[in-house]
């Protein structure tokens, strides 16, 4: 029963950072959408800056995860080798659903996409 609960949860949650992201951050990354785990993976589009993602990102007070620093096999002088594959370059973003309050996670993705928004050059 527990377990049923806890995938009911985590289901519902993903789906909230999924919609939220459809209707905030399409223009600017793409995703996937995992049938389970714990998070997801934003590939942002070539004319974000992710310099000024980082700083823009840190001044709304929403914070991610860079696709690089969750991959053992890549160092910091290593390019892209996997394609869409996450965590080959910079571009790649982890966002976590499981952890934050589910009040939060639209907040936490409106944010985001403020940032995103502030970081990409013109289309």
């Amino acid at each position: 029963d527990h377990i049923a609960d806890i995938r009911t949860l985590y289901q519902r949650k993903r789906d909230i950072m999924l919609n939220e992201l459809r209707e905030r951050c399409s223009s600017l990354a793409t995703w996937s959408e995992p049938a389970g785990g714990f998070f997801l993976w934003l590939k942002l589009a070539d004319r974000v800056d992710r310099l000024a993602l980082m700083a823009a990102a840190q001044e709304e007070g929403v914070a991610y995860g860079g696709g690089r620093s969750f991959f053992a096999d890549l160092t910091a002088g290593d390019g892209p080798r996997r394609g869409w594959g996450p965590g080959g370059d910079s571009a790649h973003v982890r966002l976590a659903f499981s952890y934050v309050a589910e009040d939060q996670i639209a907040e936490g993705i409106r944010r985001l996409g403020r940032a995103m928004a502030r970081a990409a050059k013109p289309a």
